[in-house]
């Protein structure tokens, strides 16, 4: 029961859509009713491959257990243990624990523990279709064009539903639970819930559900309907799938077809909620041409007789009720075939009224709202036909009202009425004959113009129909004020409940409030006394801070003296070194002029070998060749050096192109080659390359020092004095210069490009002639990966090879240097060179005795130099 509206609010809320090979259209509308309480959910994403879910809850006593259990239900069963091993077991569990979470839920947000809904839902799987229902609310399955299954409503009535009502202590009365509730099983109405004596399923309103599982057969199932009880009570299931049948051969639109479903039930007499959901598999009917054309034939025919009939009645009483009347008389004469079936003109009502707007715009305010339209209809067992009869019988015996009934001669082929009922058409006008039938009950018959117009009366009371119509409509009004009136006072009730409850929770927070402030206070007292500590303690350290301030300005102020001093302290020692710089390329520049002056020298030819190579003869030129070799070791060596370029140094040469192996040759052989006294000593290469490999020794650890450089190699000078050292020593110690000379050049950023592995005195010479050399630098030297590929290919193998010889040779300056006064150089005055820098006196001092011992060192190898050569 609920409040209606005084007119019906037909705006629907629509929607369709197609997923998991299946497609779903939706249609809900308020209807007649105050409220909209019906709710539905459709998900087709469970998380399950082809699962898909549709549920409809038909709420009562407000709205808000419907939208609960919508938002809620599915969520509540897929969480369930029992849902993963027994889809049906869980589902009923979801139903009974949702019921249970309801009843706080609701409490929480303040709505009154009436509220209640049914449910119907259906899980849909590749394989199956598992309906749920509680309540009235219904579910359809159509296979092969035949209602195939459909839920049982859940009715104070039945038996089963009745004995249970009664054990819990309920009562049946008027179809009703306790004379209130019309349906037996329900989420939420925990009024009727309230039994302690009977558990969660045996209470007067039950929430457990129906489960039924069905295996889905994919060539024949067409279509699933589930739809509260709003469209049920105005539609059976074989008329649902009928009708359903016929529409989706006329149009795949999903959505019209629910909304076509609606308006049916509406224009029957449905003053619910009406909520349908409809799912269509893969077998359903499919629209076709024929189908087409047919409903636009029976549109055409509508229009027609609709214009036939205003044509005919242009009075200005008529209206667009009378044409409804008028169009339904019409198709109980079978003029309007082909109407959809199980939805009859009730289907039609909706196109007609649209029409009429159309045809008729200045009519249209005579359609205040949807016209119902209601008949009684009876076959003639005896005929094709249907004939429509309405009827007041007076039985003599208990002068009861009861219908008429057709009675046809056998054999009767006609659309009328049988012979025997034909009425007299006595000039008295009496209708009151005897039953034909039974020769003894006197019975009343009416024509048809009398039954339409309705003046009809009965035996025991003299009133015709029509007025006795008429009041019961006022009646009828009259209820529905009064149920309005009802409805709101007892939502006026339901708002006095809902205020008190608050008032009575808003009591009890102003409690707990109190309650915490009284905390708050004392808290504030505790805190209170701690401020103050903290604030004396803030006191005390600001007068220390102040004092700090006062030191940290002065550490601030030593600081910056400091950092001050370190800069003019950097300066200066920036100074410093290029002083230092200066002088190192001073001295580095005497070192070459005056101790190890070096300079380029072409040997000449001898006079034999020009007289010999000038001659034309072939002999004379082979002699010539013959005398440029000697024989040693078995075999004959070239040993004419006189044409190649050479390089001076002091007095001795160097072959430029840095190949020493003469020297192996002489030396290995020294006890075969006769020396005395009046010997050429400048024949023998091997002693003017060991001569010239000393100074160039003593020329490097000279440089070294001046450069402040720590050479890789430890070298001394002495090393190529000696006559017995062997070719792999002297190939060892030569590589070891040559790697010291490159270190040193590298150390003064000399271009890489310009040095030679071998080329000893070439690389030497650098330092003095190449523009990009920076001697006396300071600083890490710093070199990119190209440069060190460049030095690691450029290392000779004799350098990598092992000499166990050589790793006892240690440095023997101690021994060969001796201190010498110091020799003042042309270009500089008398006396130390002056820097202004301690470190630089330090290093001149130094420099001062190791001058010495390099002037020593001269005069050690020009003295040997002379005893060889007699010079």
């Amino acid at each position: 029961m609920g409040a209606y509206l005084d007119k019906p609010i037909l705006d629907k809320y629509e929607d369709s859509g197609e997923a998991n090979g299946l497609r779903y259209g939706l249609s809900s509308m308020q209807g007649w009713r105050t409220e909209m309480e019906d709710a539905h959910t459709i998900k087709t994403d469970l998380g399950r491959k082809g699962w898909s879910y549709f549920a409809i809850f038909d709420g009562h006593s407000g709205k808000k257990a419907a939208e609960h259990s919508a938002e809620h239900l599915l969520s509540t069963i897929m969480s369930t243990n029992k849902f993963k091993r027994d889809i049906k077991a869980g589902i009923r569990e979801g139903f009974l624990e949702l019921d249970r979470n309801m009843s706080n839920c609701l409490e929480l947000e303040g709505v009154p523990m009436k509220s209640g809904t049914t449910a119907v839902c259906a899980f849909v799987t590749p394989d199956e279709i598992i309906i749920a229902n509680c309540g009235d609310s219904r579910a359809l399955l159509c296979r092969q064009g035949q209602p195939f299954f459909g839920t049982l409503d859940h009715k104070p009535s039945t038996v089963k539903e009745r004995e249970r009502i009664v054990n819990a202590g309920g009562r049946v009365m008027m179809r009703r639970v306790n004379g209130c509730l019309a349906v037996s099983r329900t989420l939420g109405d925990f009024d009727y819930k309230d039994s302690s004596c009977a558990d969660q399923c045996e209470q007067v309103v039950s929430p457990e559900p129906d489960v039924t599982g069905l295996t889905r057969d994919h060539d024949q199932d067409e279509f699933l309907v589930l739809a509260c009880d709003g469209i049920w009570d105005q539609m059976d299931n074989a008329e649902m799938c009928d009708f359903v049948r016929s529409r989706l051969r006329v149009t795949d639109d999903l959505r019209e077809v629910a909304k076509q479903v609606l308006d049916t039930c509406l224009y029957r007499g449905s003053k619910d909620n009406m909520s349908l959901i409809l799912v269509v598999f893969p077998a359903a009917p499919k629209p076709c041409p024929e189908a087409i054309l047919a409903e636009k034939q029976l549109d055409d025919r509508i229009e027609e007789l609709m214009k036939e009939i205003m044509s005919n009645n242009e009075k200005e009483e008529f209206r667009f009720e009378h044409l409804i009347e008028s169009l339904f008389n019409l198709n109980f004469e079978e003029k309007i075939p082909g109407l959809p079936p199980g939805g009859g003109l009730h289907s039609k009502q909706s196109y007609i009224a649209e029409l009429y707007r159309k045809l008729y715009p200045d009519s249209a305010e005579t359609i205040t709202k949807p016209y119902v339209y209601s008949v009684v209809e009876r076959s003639d067992q005896w005929a094709d036909d249907t004939i429509l009869f309405i009827s007041c019988t007076i039985i003599e015996k208990d002068h009861s009202l009861s219908m008429a009934t057709n009675v046809s001669s056998e054999g009767s082929t006609t659309s009328t009425a049988p012979r025997i009922f034909h009425i007299s058409s006595s000039s008295d006008g009496s209708n009151f004959h005897k039953c034909p039938l039974c020769k003894s009950f006197k019975k009343y018959f009416w024509c048809k113009e009398c039954i339409r117009s309705g003046e009809i009366t009965s035996s025991r009371n003299d009133e015709s129909y029509l007025n006795i119509r008429r009041a019961l409509i006022e009646l009828e009004e009259n209820r529905c004020n009064i149920e309005r009136t009802c409805s709101k006072q007892l939502e006026g009730k339901q708002r006095r409940d809902a205020l008190q409850l608050k008032i009575r929770q808003a009591k009890e927070r102003s409690r707990v409030l109190q309650l915490a402030v009284e905390e708050k206070r004392q808290r504030k007292i505790s805190l209170g006394t701690k401020l103050i500590d903290l604030r004396e303690r803030n006191r005390e350290r600001t007068e220390k801070i102040k004092a700090y301030k006062t030191k940290s300005e002065a550490l601030e102020d030593c600081v910056s003296k400091k950092w001050e001093d370190v800069r003019l302290t950097q300066e200066k020692l920036n100074s410093m070194h290029e002083d230092l710089k200066r002088l190192s390329k001073l001295r580095v520049q005497q070192l070459f002029k005056y101790v190890f002056p070096i300079s380029f020298v072409k040997a000449p030819m001898s006079s034999f070998s020009s007289e010999l190579e000038s001659s034309g003869d072939t002999i004379t030129k082979e002699l010539a060749e013959a005398s440029q070799t000697t024989y040693i070791r078995n075999r004959w060596v070239y040993n004419d050096y006189n044409n190649e370029m050479q390089y001076s140094i002091v007095a001795p040469c160097l072959p430029g192109s840095g190949n020493y192996s003469s020297y192996n040759i002489w030396a290995q052989n020294a006890d075969s080659i006769p020396v005395s006294e009046d010997t050429d000593v400048e024949m023998n290469p091997a002693f003017s390359i060991s001569a010239a490999l000393t100074y160039t020794a003593q020329l490097v650890n000279v440089l070294s020092f001046f450069l402040n450089v720590r050479l890789p190699f430890k070298m001394v000078y002495s090393e190529f004095s000696s006559n017995t050292i062997n070719e792999q020593q002297f190939a060892r110690r030569v590589a070891r210069l040559n790697a010291n000379i490159l270190y040193l050049c590298i150390t003064q950023k000399i271009d890489i490009n310009a040095l030679r592995v071998n080329a000893t005195i070439h690389n030497v010479l650098q330092l003095k002639d190449n523009e990009s050399a920076d001697l006396g630098r300071q600083g890490p030297l710093e070199l990119n990966d190209l440069q060190m590929t460049v030095l690691e290919k450029s290392i000779p193998a004799d350098l990598k090879s092992s000499d166990d010889s050589d790793s006892d040779e240690g440095d023997s300056f101690t021994v060969e240097w001796e201190a010498v006064p110091h020799v003042q150089c042309p270009e500089a005055q008398a006396g130390p060179a002056t820097v202004q820098s301690t470190v630089l006196n330090a290093q001149q001092s130094n420099s001062m005795a190791y001058g010495g011992l390099m002037n020593s060192a001269v005069a050690s190898v020009a003295s040997m130099w002379r005893g060889l050569t007699g010079r």
